[in-house]
């Protein structure tokens, strides 16, 4: 921890370089929308995007432990990056 706080630049800067595609994705997501929906659609659709997203991330790490299980299982000689994809 006390490396961190010596080095704050740099950990700045790894913690932005991270979080730097999930802000893209999310604001270019938000950009697209907005474009093509009206007022009206952006009322009633909008609280469902985000109880998407939120559920989401819930099953998304369900569904990783499931392919990594799978993956484990498999015949020597199988194409891991194959079949997860």
């Amino acid at each position: 921890p006390i490396a961190i706080l010596r080095n704050w630049s740099f950990a700045l800067f790894y913690m932005m370089a991270e979080l730097w595609g999930s802000v893209v994705v999310s604001v270019l997501f938000w950009g697209l929308s907005n474009r093509i929906m009206t007022l009206r659609e952006a009322k009633r659709y909008y609280p469902l995007f985000g109880l998407g997203a939120n559920i989401a991330v819930i099953f998304s790490g369900q569904y990783v432990r499931l392919v990594s299980l799978l993956r484990s299982k498999l015949a020597v000689g199988a194409d891991p990056w194959g079949f997860s994809l």
